[in-house]
């Protein structure tokens, strides 16, 4: 990796990321982009980081599908003699205190909750809870790193606070967070992560959300559910909840988008509700998220326009 347009970075060996910026040929994926991160953090200030979307995706945070081609993101201190970096690959913002930088990593990296912080600038709600959720599932930050980063006056701190509201540790995934929110946002009393247990006390299975006040859980099926072994396990498991009187009723990622009426409507039944639930406030909410592709074109026209 260099971030200089020296000749020993020139020829069939080297691919060019940018301006002064080559990276080794015949790298992919994961090693290519940690390549070119490891090139641009040559050219940042000492007070430099990578931070928002960068920073989340090195992480390993919850990410929703993004649109192409967005630049890395860059955060760093007002601090005099420091310049800023030019380039439309980057996307560099300024604060009057250097961001918080996470000791244990190779690269410039801001902390996670710094991370957040940052990413709430741009993320819409919907995308910006999963990211929480999954910080806190996978014990990257706490509640507390959060809420004192929140309380900043920071471009993001009232988004990252609002976000707070609804994050919830107990979530194992982004399409668990986004069925939760779906009931939440609609008005529909949820619980996480519940155990049931049998008439003797033995444990019977753990659903991903409970509609409290009912014998209805409601879970996301991903890709992994369609596999042998798993369904096996599936059905056995569902027979169990229904010998304890309690309804799984799953669902697949299309349908938490596209078809919330259905999951709506169960909790409705379940709850015994004559009227049915409006599903107005979470079709809102995933209109201008990154599920989709209105979203990902806001979210790439705000990031887009250079340095801020």
């Amino acid at each position: 990796m260099a971030a200089n347009g020296s000749r020993q970075c020139r020829g069939p060996a080297w691919v060019r990321a940018g301006q002064g910026v080559h990276i080794p040929a015949g790298l992919t994926g994961s090693a290519a982009y940690d390549a070119e991160l490891a090139a641009w953090a040559h050219l940042l200030p000492a007070s430099g980081v990578f931070t928002g979307l960068t920073a989340a995706r090195l992480h390993g945070l919850w990410l929703p599908s993004l649109p192409p081609g967005l630049p890395h993101f860059v955060a760093m201190g007002t601090v005099p003699g420091e310049v800023r970096p030019m380039r439309p690959q980057l996307h560099v913002v300024r604060h009057p205190t250097p961001p918080s930088r996470d000791p244990r990593r190779d690269l410039p990296l801001a902390t996670v909750a710094e991370t957040l912080l940052e990413t709430a600038r741009f993320l819409p709600l919907l995308d910006l809870v999963a990211l929480v959720d999954s910080a806190l599932q996978l014990r990257r930050t706490t509640l507390a790193e959060l809420a004192a980063v929140a309380g900043r006056r920071r471009r993001g701190a009232p988004a990252l606070r609002r976000a707070l509201g609804y994050a919830d540790a107990r979530s194992e995934s982004a399409w668990e967070t986004l069925l939760r929110m779906l009931h939440v946002v609609c008005g529909i009393e949820v619980e996480p992560q519940v155990e049931f247990f049998d008439e003797f006390g033995r444990f019977v299975a753990r659903a991903d959300l409970h509609v409290t006040g009912t014998r209805l859980v409601q879970e996301y099926d991903g890709a992994e559910h369609r596999t042998r072994e798993r369904q096996a396990h599936d059905l056995r498991r569902e027979r169990g909840l229904a010998d304890i009187g309690v309804t799984r009723r799953g669902y697949v990622a299309r349908e938490v988008l596209d078809q919330s009426h259905l999951i709506l409507g169960a909790a409705d039944r379940a709850l015994g509700r004559e009227s049915l639930t409006s599903a107005s406030p979470w079709l809102r909410l995933v209109a201008e998220s990154c599920y989709r592709p209105a979203g990902r074109r806001a979210l790439a026209a705000t990031v887009g326009q250079g340095p801020a």
